[in-house]
């Protein structure tokens, strides 16, 4: 099976096992679906690894290769629960 590093812990983990983040139109975006068009960023389906990932520099830039806006994170962690 795929294996994909989280942004936040590091972690390598199986891809089922977390969250595709892509840019649309350069904002940052849960894609729960996994369907989204470009490169992808894998997070883990916690709030700690996604406040870990927001306290680095600009990592969801580097993993998609674009400059992208980043949502409140509060309201990003909303769309990643819901999928849990």
């Amino acid at each position: 099976m795929a294996e994909r590093t989280c942004i936040g812990c590091r972690t390598v983990r199986e891809k089922s096992e977390l969250v595709r983040l892509a840019a649309s139109g350069g904002v940052l975006e849960a894609d729960l679906k996994g369907i989204m068009p470009g490169r992808g960023a894998y997070i883990c389906p916690n709030e700690a690894c996604l406040k870990e990932a927001y306290k680095k520099k600009d990592p969801f830039s580097r993993a998609l290769k674009r400059k992208v806006v980043l949502p409140l994170l509060e309201e990003l962690w909303v769309k990643i629960k819901g999928r849990i």
